[in-house]
C-alpha cells in the first residue's frame, strides 16, 4: 500500500509518503519519505521500486528522511547500481555489526549478496589485507553485483555465484521477476522453482579454497538460514566466526530466529536476536 502526494520543486519533483510506511513486495522500508527525482514518468517506477540506474547512499539524508535520485554521486566514494530497496535499506547494515566489528584483515562471508552494498561497505573496512566472499545465486543479482565491484575498481570483494546450503549440488530456485529482485529463494518445498543454482557448504568452500580462518558471517538468504546453521554451527565454533544471519523469514510458519538461537546454542554460541529495524540474530563464542 502506497499513498504518495507529488510536490514540485527545482528541478524535479518530491514524492511525498504520508502512510507511515511504503511497502513493496512485503518489504517494508521504514516510515514517511520524501524521494526527489527528474521527471514525473519516473513515478511508476518509483512506486515499483523499479529504479535501473545508478544511486548514490549519500543522498539518503537519515534526519530529514529525503532521498535524491537526480545526481548520482556515491556512498563512500563509491557509486552503485541498485533498487530503492536496497538503497534506503543500507541505513540498517551497520545493525549487522552490533556485537562485532570489522577490522583490518578480516575474511568475511556475505551470504545473500544482492547487488552487493553490504560488500562494498566491507571491502573498505577490511582494506587489502582483507577479503569478502560475497555469494549471490540469482543470475540477475550477480551480474548487477559484478558491474558494482568493477565500475568502483574493488578487487577485495570475491563475487561467487553461488548458494550457500547444507551439501554442495543442484537446487531448485526461485527468481522472483519484478522490480526487486532482492528476496529470490531456495524453493522449499520443489514445487514452485523456476531456475536452478549451484550450492556448497561453508565448510566445503572454505577447505577447496584454502581458506584457514573465517571472522565474520553475514547471511541474509530468505530463509535458507537454516539448512546453513544446522549443517555448519559446530565448523564456525572451532573457527570462532561470529555470526549476524537476518533472522525475519518465515519458515513453517515462524520466524527463524527461534530455531537459529537454538542450533547455535547447541554448538556453543552465545546468541541473541535484536535491532528491529531489520531483524538479525548474532551468535558469538566467548
Amino acid at each position: 500500500r502506497q499513498r504518495v502526494r507529488i510536490q514540485k520543486i527545482d528541478g524535479g519533483f518530491v514524492a511525498v509518503n504520508r502512510d507511515s510506511y511504503i511497502e513493496s513486495e512485503g518489504v517494508s522500508v521504514g516510515t514517511s519519505r520524501q524521494v526527489v527525482f527528474e521527471d514525473l514518468r519516473e513515478l511508476p517506477s518509483l512506486l515499483g521500486f523499479g529504479f535501473e540506474k545508478l544511486f548514490s547512499i549519500t543522498h539518503f539524508d537519515t534526519r530529514r528522511a529525503v532521498i535524491d535520485l537526480r545526481n548520482p554521486i556515491g556512498f563512500d566514494g563509491f557509486v552503485v547500481k541498485t533498487s530503492l530497496v536496497s538503497l534506503i535499506a543500507h541505513r540498517n547494515f551497520e545493525g549487522y555489526h552490533l556485537h562485532y566489528k570489522l577490522k583490518e584483515g578480516d575474511i568475511v562471508i556475505d551470504a545473500g549478496a544482492y547487488h552487493g552494498i553490504y560488500s562494498i561497505s566491507a571491502s573498505r573496512l577490511v582494506g587489502k589485507s582483507g577479503k569478502v566472499y560475497a555469494f549471490e545465486p540469482d543470475e540477475a543479482n550477480y551480474e548487477v553485483l559484478c558491474e558494482n565491484l568493477r565500475r568502483n575498481n574493488i578487487t577485495n570483494v570475491i563475487p561467487l555465484k553461488l548458494g550457500l546450503w547444507n551439501s554442495k549440488g543442484r537446487l531448485s530456485f526461485s527468481s522472483h521477476e519484478g522490480a526487486s529482485k532482492a528476496s529470490s529463494s531456495v524453493d522449499f518445498d520443489g514445487t514452485d522453482g523456476n531456475t536452478g543454482i549451484d550450492t556448497t557448504t561453508i565448510e566445503d568452500f572454505m577447505r577447496e579454497n584454502g581458506i584457514k580462518r573465517l571472522n565474520f558471517l553475514k547471511m541474509d538468504i530468505e530463509g535458507a538460514e537454516l539448512e546453513v546453521i544446522k549443517n555448519s554451527a559446530d565448523f564456525l565454533n572451532k573457527h570462532k566466526t561470529y555470526i549476524a544471519v537476518a533472522s525475519y523469514h518465515i519458515r513453517d510458519g515462524a520466524m527463524t530466529c527461534h530455531q537459529i538461537e537454538q542450533m547455535l546454542q547447541m554448538a556453543g554460541y552465545r546468541t541473541i536476536t535484536e535491532f528491529p529495524p531489520h531483524q538479525t540474530t548474532y551468535g558469538w563464542i566467548e
